[in-house]
């Protein structure tokens, strides 16, 4: 998933949050936290959107408590 992650976030030239975002998910999915908070501060630094910047703040959160975000599956 870091590799995938960090593929796509040099194909984007490192401007789009969502592959940040991904990267730092990945990553403290690995349980390295220090580069997760690093990369979600990035993503935050990129986001516009006020939604999306709640969401990214909540993650780096967690990212910085040691928890991984994960996404509950959409119930059909």
């Amino acid at each position: 998933a870091i590799a995938n992650a960090m593929r796509a976030n040099q194909l984007s030239l490192r401007r789009h949050w969502t592959y940040l975002a991904t990267l730092a998910a990945a990553y403290a999915e690995d349980a390295q936290f220090d580069k997760a908070v690093d990369w979600q501060t990035k993503a935050i630094e990129l986001a516009t959107n006020h939604s999306d910047m709640e969401s990214l703040r909540n993650r780096l959160e967690l990212y910085k408590q040691g928890k991984p975000y994960r996404q509950e599956p959409k119930k059909p």
